[in-house]
C-alpha cells in the first residue's frame, strides 16, 4: 500500500512540473502513513526490538522518506502514542456525545448515567478485545524509554481518573450518586479496574463473553455501592 502511495506521489509532483508547492495534504497523509506503520510494528514487535527499517518496509518506503518527517525511533513514538489514545478516546468518549449529554443535563435519571457508564465501557472493552497492540503500545511500550514518556503515560492516568470523577461529582449534583462518595479514590479506583483486561488484551485472551463478563461485573459494583439508594 506505501510503495503504491509513494509511486503516486511522485508522478502527482511530477504533473505538477518543477517549482510547484507539493500538494495540499500530501505532507500530512504520509507522516499519518509513517506513524500508522509503527504504531502496526512497535505493537507487534514492541518498541525495543522494531528499527527505522522495519518501519520503511512495513509501509514499502525510503529510509529517506522517515527521516523526512522524523529525527529517529523516539521521535515517532510520540506521535504514536498521540494516535493510539485519538482511537481509545473516539471510541470511548466522542462516539457517545448524545448519550453523554442525557446522562448529565438536569432532567437526567439513574438508569441515563447507568446506560452511559456501560457504552463507555463496553466500548472501552471491546477496543481493546478488538486491538490488542493498543493496550500494547499505549500502556507498556512507554513505560522504560525514557522519563519523559513514563511520566506522560502517569499523567495520562491521572487525567482518565479526573475524568472519570468530573462524571462522578455530576451525578452527586444530580442527586444520582451518593453524596458522601469519595468520588477521586473511586475514581482511580475505577481507573486500575482496567489493568486485568489490560493484560488479556495483549494475550489475546480479551474475548467478547468477557467483556461482557467485565462490564456486568463493573456495573453490578456501581450499582450497588455508587448510586443512591
Amino acid at each position: 500500500m506505501g510503495g503504491a502511495a509513494e509511486v503516486r506521489a511522485g508522478a502527482e509532483v511530477a504533473k505538477r512540473g518543477p517549482g510547484r508547492p507539493p500538494e495540499p495534504g500530501i505532507i500530512e497523509r504520509r507522516r499519518r502513513e509513517l506513524v500508522e506503520a509503527a504504531y502496526t510494528v512497535f505493537a507487534r514487535k514492541g518498541y525495543a526490538a522494531t528499527g527505522v527499517a522495519d518501519i520503511v518496509a512495513e509501509l514499502g518506503v525510503g529510509r529517506g522518506t522517515f527521516y523526512r518527517y522524523f529525527d529517529n525511533k523516539r521521535d515517532i513514538l510520540v506521535s504514536v502514542l498521540d494516535f493510539g489514545l485519538d482511537r481509545m478516546m473516539t471510541a470511548v468518549f466522542e462516539q457517545d456525545t448524545v448519550g453523554f449529554v442525557a446522562a448529565t443535563d438536569g432532567s437526567a435519571d439513574v438508569e441515563d448515567l447507568l446506560d452511559y457508564l456501560r457504552g463507555s465501557l463496553e466500548r472501552m472493552y471491546t477496543i481493546m478485545g478488538d486491538d490488542p497492540g493498543l493496550a500494547r503500545v499505549v500502556a507498556f511500550e512507554l513505560t522504560g524509554v525514557d522519563d519523559e514518556l513514563t511520566q506522560r503515560l502517569f499523567g495520562l492516568t491521572d487525567l482518565g481518573a479526573k475524568s472519570i470523577q468530573g462524571l462522578l461529582l455530576r451525578g452527586v449534583e444530580l442527586g444520582l450518586i451518593r453524596d458522601d462518595l469519595d468520588t477521586e479514590t473511586v475514581a482511580r479506583i475505577m481507573t486500575a479496574a482496567f489493568m486485568p483486561a489490560l493484560v488479556e488484551s495483549i494475550r489475546g485472551e480479551l474475548t467478547p463473553d468477557k467483556t461482557r463478563r467485565y462490564v456486568d461485573a463493573s456495573m453490578a459494583l456501581l450499582r450497588t455501592g455508587v448510586f443512591a439508594a
